[in-house]
């Protein structure tokens, strides 16, 4: 995210995209304006998968849980796998969408909660995902409600597009506030 944020800043479109690659998981637009979305709806993706489930996780059923929580999680995205292993990694990327189900339902009440509710609740509703893969599911709903729970404008300079990642980072800090609430209130049960 820094990276990214220091490519805008010195101007580099080519660091820009490089930097974007690196949290998207799909190719990401050289359109600014879209690009920014895609790089903000990652953070708020990667902030449930790289450290809000594997907390819970670890709340939960203690540290060998979020470990295992991280595996299924890397090896279900590595792109680098061979044709022999598509059947382990569709078994897994499985897997992972019934694991993080639970994780993904309170980062989306963190992300209403910790910014514009009303949004977010209102993108929570009318969310009708075409996909069948249940982790695609998570995810889209994480971008969709995290996203217009961050009361977003859309973005027409450099400095809107810093602001607008900064948005993203506040919002995942604030939602890391009542995470660990709720997750203070699960150990103490």
């Amino acid at each position: 995210m820094d990276h990214y944020l220091d490519a805008i800043d010195v101007g580099s479109s080519e660091q820009r995209l490089n930097s974007a690659s690196r949290l998207t998981i799909q190719q990401p637009s050289s359109v600014v304006s879209e690009q920014v979305i895609q790089v903000c709806k990652a953070i708020l993706v990667a902030a449930n998968t790289r450290l809000y489930a594997v907390l819970f996780w670890f709340v939960v059923f203690g540290p060998v849980a979020a470990v295992l929580f991280r595996v299924i999680e890397r090896l279900s995205q590595n792109q680098n796998q061979d044709e022999t292993l598509l059947e382990l990694k569709r078994t897994l990327s499985v897997l992972l969408g019934w694991i993080n189900w639970l994780p993904t339902r309170i980062s989306l009440f963190a992300y209403m909660v910790s910014g514009n509710f009303d949004d977010g609740m209102q993108a929570f509703r009318s969310e009708t995902s075409l996909t069948v893969d249940m982790n695609e599911q998570n995810n889209e709903l994480l971008q969709n409600v995290g996203f217009a729970s961050m009361a977003s404008r859309p973005v027409e300079n450099d400095t809107q597009a810093m602001e607008m990642v900064r948005k993203s980072r506040g919002l995942y800090l604030r939602s890391l506030m009542v995470w660990l609430f709720l997750l203070l209130l699960i150990s103490v049960l």
